[in-house]
């Protein structure tokens, strides 16, 4: 596929995280992560550069 297991891993979460409007607990069952790597993804929420995008 010439794309990386963690790019694809990443890309799954941020999907995630926007569909879930950032639930934490929730990306931390669904990933296996810990609190602070979970905020750490949802904190894309407030980036300002993504409002308005689409997601792919």
């Amino acid at each position: 596929m010439g794309t990386a297991a963690r790019d694809i891993r990443t890309n799954r979460i941020l999907d995630e995280v926007r569909a879930t409007g950032g639930d934490v607990r929730r990306i931390c069952d669904l990933f296996g992560l810990s609190v602070k790597a979970a905020a750490r993804y949802t904190a894309i929420l407030d980036h300002p550069g993504l409002h308005g995008m689409a997601m792919k």
